[in-house]
């Protein structure tokens, strides 16, 4: 796929306003982590993130190849366990560091994807992107030669 100008100058924005409700999502695990008391506002306001990052990433993951858009099963795994931030708060100790861990993991592929973007849009620069197609064959002594299936010779006999 080749990256094409028209698609980084508009996926860009949409990278950054995920960026930024991660990072705001990110508030709402650590309220759940704290004492402090949780208002039933405070968890309107989560589900709405959530909403918001569910479709920002669906619309910057449909626009860029696999290898730039980063994992959305990290994404949801996350947004399957957090149901609210009171259901974070009851949730294990162990399990709530998991949360956080893949909330990191996350957040580590939307930074390089938002700076892959932003170098693109800086420099100019769109890279052709290959995604590799993988072939998969019942032919044994094709999978061990490496090979399409026409290089494999039948014994006759």
């Amino acid at each position: 796929m080749q990256m094409k100008p028209i698609i980084v100058t508009e996926t860009l924005p949409l990278a950054d306003g995920l960026l930024k409700n991660w990072v705001a999502f990110r508030k709402f695990l650590r309220l759940a982590m704290s004492e402090q008391p949780i208002t039933r506002e405070q968890d309107q306001a989560f589900l709405q993130i959530k909403s918001a990052i569910s479709k920002t990433y669906s619309q910057v993951r449909s626009r860029l190849p696999r290898q730039l858009a980063g994992s959305p099963d990290q994404l949801q795994d996350l947004m399957k366990q957090s149901l609210s931030v009171t259901h974070v708060r009851n949730m294990p100790a162990p399990d709530r560091r998991n949360l956080y861990r893949l909330w990191h993991a996350f957040y580590i592929d939307l930074c390089r994807t938002a700076g892959a973007l932003k170098y693109m849009s800086d420099e100019r620069y769109y890279p052709k992107i290959e995604e590799k197609a993988v072939k998969i064959s019942a032919n044994i002594k094709e999978q061990i030669a490496g090979g399409s299936g026409a290089d494999v010779k039948k014994k006759k006999r």
